[in-house]
């Protein structure tokens, strides 16, 4: 089973740069994840970190809101499950692999 995780954010750029090198200590990672950047300036930093990381998708909108972020970040995914988070968690390690027992038989 494919988890993508679904990042919306709006002006906290660098907070979710930090929630992206969380992720990478997860005891089983997401298979993708969707960055939707709701704020006006491109970021520079989250565009490298998606370079360099091809299951990161770093997506930026004109239009402001949670719900069209998150519809966003729904059509651009690819996983069976989608996890949405806010821009400023801090995930416990074992938070994908919990989450997907959830989907198993």
């Amino acid at each position: 089973m494919r988890l993508s995780l679904v990042i919306p954010t709006l002006g906290r750029q660098a907070v979710v740069y930090n929630v992206l090198r969380h992720f990478e200590h997860q005891s089983r990672p997401p298979d993708e994840v969707v960055v939707v950047d709701q704020t006006e300036a491109r970021d520079a930093r989250l565009e490298e970190y998606a370079a360099a990381h091809p299951s990161v998708r770093y997506v930026r909108i004109e239009e402001k809101g949670l719900p069209n972020a998150r519809n966003v970040g729904v059509r651009r995914s690819t996983g069976d499950v989608v996890l949405f988070i806010d821009d400023d968690v801090v995930p416990d390690a074992d938070l994908v692999r919990r989450h997907v027992e959830n989907y198993e038989d």
